[in-house]
């Protein structure tokens, strides 16, 4: 038999369906269920067809051989449709393609076959019917003989009440290759898992069964078609503890009349059945006892072999498998893949599924397999759980780990006997997988060390964590970045980050964390430096500026150091600029530093301030004052500097108009001022030296008057008597005259020296006397010039003045004779000669 069986389910699971009334709850997964393969049909019961009365389809199931409903018997349920209308109301379990019309109660199983798709599956030899499925292995290869290969397989479940049918059964269906030979057919119904492993071409299988492999209890169906023959045999084992092992026992051949009426049917096709649409082996046909189905009351079963009308079994694996001989101990051959299923057969058996409850599934209900209408109960209290229908609500309910208790009447309907029984299952309320911890969002500068996100949460199972970055501030969606409680964000490129964390329960799904935002800050830079300068003492200085980028709130410091560098030194300002003071002549070294107040500190390139001595204000030649000659002469303003000092001048002692030559060489005064500049350094002198230049009108008048004054009244003039004259010196120039004085040659002046103011005159200062002589009056008068001098600065000028004085002359002569001896040896006496 291969294993690429595959399994075609229709419909879905609803529990209003009463047909299966003991067994409405089974697994949903027993759309893997048996595939019932009869590895070589060549068989008839030797029973009449007969109609098993179950609830569906419509008109029960017509075990005769045939496929069709109400075929041959109007009104007959069967596996496809057949002939329609008037009396032919049977129903089928499968549409003409073989697709289940309930997928919960019927099912197909397709498997490839020798010469058509796939690749079958086989044992791998050596294998025993009875041994410990976990020793047996498998291996891809064409199972042979032909008649173990099968294609399509069929079941049905169903329930009946009707007297001497009342029971769980189930209806089966295979067909085969070939029709030659004997096919032996086991069918096991384990109440353990069993699984095959491996994968590709070979493997092996695994069964937790406790008890050498199975659990006490198991049953096995043995079906052997002789080739050719009528009366094909159906034997059922169960699974005991045979002295220090286990093995299967036989409990009897159930088709004989020692199980009685309504245990077990079944019949071959004894015609050539056509118009086949789900296409068995690639044909529409199938040829005489190519195909065969069979009917087993599971529950009347059961009963038979204990005795006891309260006896169940509860199935989880049906395993079919082909074998060489009727012997339990024969090699097998072929086999479908293990089938998990969840029956219960004269019991129930409940299961929950999830059986741990978590948030996201606010309720669950019950799957009853078996008896329903029981009660439930749930311990230790603390489960939010409804008595009548199992439902488990998760709001109201306690974490933790609870037993759910089924409480039920496992006897037949109508039955005059009670058969109360319990089964139980465990659920577990898991507690809300929850953040306890939030992560905190926080800011960093470019390429900082940061801080790991931290989550914690708590809940269910194993709790792992996935971080996600985000693009806004949401916890869904992103891209994920991590996957441990912590996570590192990157701080290599400046942006706003946002991050969340999930906290995912290995059992209960996941929770995401709030959204945190991670901002990464550009770096604090400079983007603008300070430029130094060169300043002479106590100019006005330009201020230093510096201008920075970054993030937060931007404040600067200004540093002063000895020397170029950008560290240390002493702070100066908290200004944004800073005018660097040039009161003090020297080197001086600044630097700036820009604080972020959420990142770094960046300190700006060292500047140089130079502040040069301003030169000494030139040494002036003094101030040129002069009279103004005709022509007048050029003056010209001197001062002397220093070596490498040169002077300029100006006009005015501030600003003013630079002058090329200080000169003057016009009646005026003109004060010049000198500037000292460094020819080097540019600066200048705080202060100019003022020289002034004069030219001045320097002119004075001397008015002299004589007056005779005839002393003894003779009316004439005599010797001895006196000539009074008056001197009056004018200043009639432009400035200050001094050091005035009058003199004349014939005259003692007195009076004087003074100083005359611009119009000033000496009034009566200068006067003087003449006495006359012989030779005046001889003459007539006395001629004399008297001269003002004065000095206007360091100059003098002088004016005369000539006055003529007449004497008045009265001619009169007398003679005196006076001789006089001269000694001329003085020897006192008159010597000769």
């Amino acid at each position: 038999m291969d294993q690429s069986s595959t399994t075609h389910p229709n419909g879905s699971r609803d529990r209003k369906i009463d047909f299966f009334k003991k067994m409405r709850n089974i697994n949903k997964n027993l759309f893997f269920l048996i595939g019932f393969i009869f590895s070589a049909y060549n068989f008839s019961f030797g029973q009449t067809p007969i109609v098993i009365p179950l609830n569906s389809p419509n008109g029960g199931f017509h075990i005769d051989g045939d496929l069709r409903a109400n075929t041959p018997t109007p009104g007959a349920g069967d596996w496809i449709p057949g002939a329609t209308g008037g009396l032919n109301n049977g129903g089928s379990a499968f549409t003409s393609l073989g697709v289940p019309v309930n997928g919960v109660t019927s099912f197909r199983f397709i498997d490839p076959y020798k010469g058509g798709p796939g690749v079958d599956l086989g044992f791998n030899g050596g294998n025993k019917g009875n041994g410990n499925p976990n020793s047996w292995g498998w291996r891809a290869a064409d199972v042979t003989p032909a008649p173990n290969d099968f294609n399509n397989v069929f079941y049905h479940l169903g329930n009946s009440t009707t007297p001497g049918f009342e029971g769980d059964w189930i209806i089966l269906s295979a067909d085969r290759d070939k029709t030659n030979g004997t096919s032996y057919l086991d069918f096991e119904f384990l109440q353990g898992n069993v699984e095959r492993t491996g994968s590709g071409t070979s493997g092996g299988f695994t069964s937790d069964g406790p008890n050498g492999g199975r659990t006490i209890g198991d049953l096995l169906i043995s079906v052997e078609y002789a080739s050719g023959g009528s009366n094909p045999k159906i034997y059922a084992f169960r699974w005991k503890a045979v002295g220090t092992g286990f093995d299967y026992v036989l409990e009897g051949e159930i088709t004989s009349p020692t199980f009685g009426l309504g245990v077990a049917y079944g019949a071959v096709n004894t015609t050539t059945l056509t118009d086949i649409q789900y296409l068995p082996f690639g044909n529409s046909f199938y040829e005489p006892r190519q195909w065969v189905e069979a009917a087993i009351n599971v529950t009347k079963l059961f009963r038979a072999f204990s005795g006891d009308p309260c006896a169940g079994i509860a199935v989880k694996t049906i395993f079919i498998k082909s074998k060489a001989s009727d012997a339990v101990t024969a090699d097998i051959k072929d086999f479908i893949d293990p089938i998990p299923v969840s029956l219960a057969f004269g019991t129930a058996e409940i299961s929950y599924s999830p059986d741990a409850l978590c948030e996201s599934t606010s309720s669950v209900l019950p799957s009853i397999s078996g008896t329903e209408g029981g009660t439930f109960s749930a311990t230790p209290a603390g489960l939010n759980i409804n008595t009548s229908t199992g439902l488990i609500t998760y709001a109201g309910s306690t974490p933790g780990t609870y037993t759910v208790s089924y409480s039920f009447n496992s006897a037949p309907s109508g039955a005059t006997f009670s058969c109360p029984k319990t089964v139980q299952t465990t659920v577990r309320i898991n507690p809300r997988t929850l953040v306890t911890n939030q992560p905190q969002g926080a800011s960093y500068c470019l390429n900082a060390s940061p801080q790991p996100l931290t989550v914690t949460g708590t809940g269910a199972g194993t709790i792992s964590y996935e971080w996600f970055r985000t693009t806004t501030a949401t916890n869904s969606g992103g891209t994920p970045v991590g996957s441990s409680q912590t996570f590192t964000p990157p701080t290599n490129a400046a942006g706003t980050y946002y991050y969340y964390a999930l906290v995912k329960s290995s059992t209960c799904g996941n929770v995401a964390s709030n959204s945190v935002t991670v901002q990464v800050n550009p770096l604090t830079e400079i983007s603008n430096q300070p430029t130094g300068a060169t300043y002479c003492q106590n100019a006005t200085a330009t201020p230093l500026t510096v201008i920075g980028t970054g993030t937060g709130t931007i404040t600067y410091e200004w540093w002063q150091t000895t020397s170029a560098v950008n560290i240390g030194g002493t702070r100066v300002a908290t200004t944004q600029n800073y005018t660097p003071p040039t009161n003090t002549e020297g080197t001086f070294y600044y630097y700036a530093k820009v604080i972020s107040s959420s990142c770094n500190t960046v300190a700006s390139n060292p500047v140089t301030v130079q502040v040069n001595a301003l030169p000494a204000a030139p040494t002036s030649g003094g101030n040129i004052s002069q009279c103004i000659n005709s022509p007048a002469q050029t003056l010209t303003a001197t001062a002397s500097v220093p070596t490498g000092i040169e002077i300029r001048w100006f006009s005015a002692p501030t600003g003013g108009n630079l002058v090329a030559n200080p000169t003057l060489n016009t009646l005026g005064t003109v004060t010049y001022y000198a500037e000292a500049r460094n020819t080097i350094t540019g600066c200048i002198s705080p202060t100019r030296t003022p020289v002034t230049l004069t030219l001045l009108n320097c002119a004075l008048t001397i008015d002299k008057v004589g007056t005779f004054v005839d002393q003894n009244n003779n009316g004439r003039a005599d010797v001895g008597e006196k000539i009074n004259y008056s001197f009056l010196v004018t200043n009639t120039g432009n400035s200050a005259l001094t050091n005035v004085t009058v003199t004349d040659p014939k005259v003692t002046v007195t009076g004087g020296p003074i100083s005359l103011a611009v119009g000033a005159n000496s009034g009566n200062t200068f006067t003087g006397s003449y006495t006359i002589t012989q030779n005046d009056i001889n003459t007539g008068k006395v001629d004399n010039t008297a001269e003002a001098k004065g000095f206007f600065g360091t100059q003098f000028r002088t004016a005369t003045d000539s006055e003529t004085t007449n004497l008045p002359q009265r001619p009169a002569l007398t003679i005196v004779k006076t001789g006089t001896f001269n000694d001329a040896n003085n020897n006192s006496r008159a010597d000769v000669g």
